[in-house]
């Protein structure tokens, strides 16, 4: 598997387009060990999806794993604009979710990836 960040053209390739932060898959962890158990640490992304969606306050939050490179990003896509949201607003969201998810402030970036298998 290849990752190609910028623009998406591959109709043979998954992408994942948002607002948000990436980190090492070790990062997440350390960042989410207060609220992951030991077990939980090796979850597969469909997992790690699922319990980021039980956790209140995290509005649209999605998660892409990228296994052959070691990296997670979370973040919010740009598609979900709220009716009447600025882009500032926007971007707050976007931040204030991913303090709820891991308890810190994060700088927030735009995300554009490409996973070519």
């Amino acid at each position: 598997m290849k990752v190609r960040t910028g623009f998406v053209s591959n109709s043979s390739s998954s992408s994942f387009v948002a607002y948000g932060v990436e980190f090492t898959t070790e990062e997440f962890i350390k960042l989410m060990k207060p609220q992951i158990s030991e077990e939980d640490k090796k979850l597969i992304e469909d997992e790690f999806s699922e319990y980021i969606y039980g956790i209140d306050g995290r509005e649209n939050l999605e998660i892409k794993l990228d296994y052959e490179n070691d990296v997670v990003y979370v973040g919010i896509s740009p598609f979900d604009f709220e009716d009447e949201e600025t882009g500032k607003q926007f971007k707050e969201r976007v931040q204030k979710s991913i303090k709820i998810l891991t308890g810190k402030t994060l700088k927030c970036v735009p995300i554009s990836v490409e996973i070519v298998n």
